[in-house]
């Protein structure tokens, strides 16, 4: 379940975000906070190692470090940015 929404998220992020504003932004999306601790982990870092066919954590310091989907999912952002592309450029035809 996590595995999937964090996919979704990232998704809608171009493929990354920042680790330190990740809680925020499943809390805007989802509108329901993320509890590692549901899942059986103590920490957000732990929670997001536990997924590594989904999530890599880059970067060394937690200011600097980022959440990215992994090289498998990325042709998804690539069709995801793609289709939102595609749909912005029909509505502005659309409002002419």
């Amino acid at each position: 379940m996590f595995a999937r929404d964090a996919r979704t998220l990232l998704l809608q992020h171009c493929g990354q975000l920042a680790l330190a504003r990740f809680e925020y932004m499943y809390l805007q999306h989802f509108h329901v906070s993320l509890s590692p601790a549901a899942y059986g982990h103590p920490n957000l870092i732990s929670l997001l190692l536990a997924v590594p066919h989904v999530i890599a954590l880059r970067g060394k310091s937690y200011r600097q470090q980022t959440v990215s989907l992994t090289p498998r999912f990325q042709g998804e952002v690539r069709s995801f940015v793609n289709h939102v592309e595609t749909v912005c450029i029909f509505h502005c035809i659309l409002l002419l």
